[in-house]
């Protein structure tokens, strides 16, 4: 079991180090020399990519980045708009409004096709009297008007999914019927936090939007990611391997949008830290193409960016994590003169405080008939330290030392001549006693 664990541990160990991000492995991304703008810049001209014919806004769930091109002007959203009107729905049932299993029923305005019958039970549109011919001096296209029902979750599946018109119709007629469209737009103006006031209403009307109001819709759309649930699952399902799916293998959660020569999307892109992306083209032969490969971009980005935050993150632990400071073992300050001979006085002075020893006056007389013995003290070696520089002290001061260090030696001198006395003084008393007991003997 424990040769388990420690298969398991090392395994672990190799991983982390496997995964830690590398100085070398960021330099090989054109982004550690490239800024963002940059690169969408260069995209741009590759691709032949203008005001004109592109918009895009790019978010950073993780740092808030934002990084957009053309984002306020108003191009057409195509099957895009459906992505507010589902999150409108999944409010309203939320909210008690509704529920899945309602059906709802709406009038829906459609365009008679060249060849094609009118619809039983559709009611034709009569034109205004002003706009009988198109600019182009052609006859107006006959328009008529067709009752439509439908349960609202499968609605809401066909909508984000398949991404069916008549379907996704009923939803938005249902949604501002009696009301007018700029009911709706007040209604759905929350998710992008967005005014819409200063926009051409007409365009409006015929489905413009701007790519900051979607990426704003992503932006609530991902933080109340609990409260929309059944729309994000129905848009990880739509159109696989193309769009924003074309050339990314992580998951995708997008609502894409083709009408004529317009492709788009909107969708949240689940790399290791999830971006948000919108996209709208106008007039490109290569357009969905274009799409994806700006999703790749944006998606190399981020990983990039996630990847370098987190050596430097790394490196910042370990710049900062407080070592260990070995302990110092500090080497004794060499004595200068004045602390030598404060030292000597010190043990001058337990010398003479050390328990005295009484001697009685026979034994005095006993020591004194003693022939005392030659005790010469054994010369020691001056040893003179080489001080340390040091400020030269008053002349008061340094007279108190030259007097007191005379004295001392004096006082030294007479107790080891005292210490030695008494000792001889011992022996000649102990040889005494033994000879007396001897005689008896």
């Amino acid at each position: 079991m424990k040769k388990l664990v420690s298969i398991i541990s090392i395994l672990l160990v190799l991983t982390v180090v496997a995964s830690a991000v590398t100085l070398d492995e960021l330099s090989q991304s054109r982004f550690y020399t490239t800024t963002a703008a940059d690169a969408v810049v260069e995209f741009m001209t590759e691709n032949g990519l203008n005001e004109e014919n592109f918009s895009m806004a790019y978010l950073n769930t993780a740092t808030g980045e934002l990084v957009s091109f053309n984002e306020h002007t108003l191009m057409l959203a195509a099957s895009t708009y459906k992505l507010p009107l589902n999150m409108l729905y999944c409010d309203m049932i939320a909210q008690g409004v509704l529920t899945e299993e309602t059906e709802i029923t709406a009038e829906l305005k459609k365009t008679l096709k060249e060849g094609e019958e009118l619809p039983e039970g559709a009611v034709l549109i009569e034109p205004d009297s002003d706009s009988e011919t198109t600019v182009d001096g052609e006859a107006a296209p006959v328009q008529y008007k067709i009752s439509r029902s439908g349960i609202v979750g499968e609605l809401m599946q066909k909508s984000l999914v398949d991404s069916d018109n008549d379907t996704s119709e009923l939803l938005l007629r249902y949604a501002y019927e009696g009301q007018g469209y700029d009911h709706y737009l007040d209604r759905i103006k929350i998710y992008g936090n967005y005014d819409f006031s200063g926009f051409d209403r007409e365009m409006l009307y015929d489905n413009y939007f701007p790519c900051d109001y979607m990426i704003g819709c992503l932006q609530y759309l991902y933080e109340h990611s609990g409260d929309y649930e059944t729309v994000i699952n129905y848009l990880k399902q739509a159109q696989p391997g193309m769009y924003f799916r074309r050339y990314l293998s992580c998951e995708v959660a997008h609502k894409y949008g083709y009408l004529g020569d317009n492709y788009n999307d909107v969708g949240i892109i689940y790399t290791e830290t999830p971006f948000l992306l919108a996209c709208y083209t106008d007039g490109l032969p290569n357009g969905e193409n274009v799409v994806g490969r700006l999703a790749e971009l944006m998606a190399e980005y981020t990983d990039y960016t996630t990847a370098h935050d987190k050596y430097v993150a790394e490196h910042s632990e370990i710049e900062t994590e407080p070592s260990e400071e070995p302990e110092v073992t500090e080497e004794p300050t060499p004595l200068t003169e004045e602390e030598k001979l404060q030292q000597m006085i010190e043990e001058i002075e337990a010398i003479e405080s050390a328990p005295v020893i009484v001697i009685s006056p026979e034994e005095t007389e006993e020591i004194i008939a003693e022939p005392e013995p030659d005790v010469s003290e054994e010369p020691v070696p001056v040893v003179t330290p080489q001080p340390e520089p040091v400020v030269p002290e008053p002349e008061k001061e340094m007279g108190i030392l030259s007097l007191l260090l005379p004295a001392a030696v004096i006082v030294l001198g007479v107790v080891v001549i005292v210490s030695v006395l008494r000792s001889g003084g011992k022996k000649k008393k102990r040889r005494s006693k033994k000879g007396k007991h001897a005689a008896k003997r």
